[in-house]
């Protein structure tokens, strides 16, 4: 059973949270919230990320 995960804060940081528990094999990160839409639309082109399997918000 994985664990599911929201991540608040993709900064400096957070883009290392996202990049670990998307590769653990017990994690399921199921949200991102970040203030910034520019953060948000980074991650999401980083790590190629389908917002309709992750919520991806700057209202929380």
């Amino acid at each position: 059973m994985k664990t599911r995960l929201a991540i608040l804060g993709v900064g400096r940081w957070g883009t290392h949270l996202v990049r670990n528990f998307l590769a653990h094999p017990q994690a399921e990160v199921v949200a991102i919230a970040d203030p910034s839409s520019d953060n948000l639309e980074a991650i999401q082109h980083k790590f190629s990320l389908d917002s309709q399997s992750i919520l991806l918000t700057s209202n929380w």
